[in-house]
């Protein structure tokens, strides 16, 4: 029996097998599971990281957004993640704010970009990150 919110093996590597998939909805389908399973689907980050630089920005947003959701605060997230801070497509760049902002400390090193982006045109994106910034910095004095 798994505890509620715990993947079994099998489910996971299902899911890490739809990543490969061509078919975008199959892709996204799958990254968001990982990311409702949370911290059990911790070991897909790497995959997750590779998503980061898919074609299609839906995939990009939803891996980033997982990233956050699964608490993969991995040194190579983290600069995954700031690599798309200036992303072209402002849903991308919305939801690396929120991921960088729900790794909290661990994320430090992005606060001068989230920063930067307290000024970006979208309105979406500058909440995000001013929210980010607040969180990195509240956890960052609580060490």
């Amino acid at each position: 029996v798994c505890r509620e919110g715990a993947m079994a093996d099998p489910d996971l590597a299902d899911l890490l097998a739809r990543l490969d998939s061509e078919e975008p909805g199959d892709r996204l389908q799958a990254i968001k599971a990982l990311g409702q399973a949370g911290e059990a689907a911790r070991s897909a980050y790497p995959l997750l990281v590779g998503e980061l630089d898919h074609a299609d920005p839906m995939i990009r947003a939803m891996a980033a957004s997982t990233l956050g959701k699964i608490g993969a605060s991995f040194p190579e997230v983290v600069s995954g993640l700031c690599r798309h801070l200036d992303d072209p497509v402002f849903p991308v760049r919305f939801w690396v704010c929120d991921a960088l902002g729900r790794l909290g400390a661990d994320a430090a090193q992005a606060l001068p970009l989230l920063e930067g982006l307290c000024e970006d045109e979208h309105k979406a994106v500058r909440a995000a990150a001013r929210k980010a910034v607040a969180r990195i910095k509240k956890q960052s004095t609580a060490r």
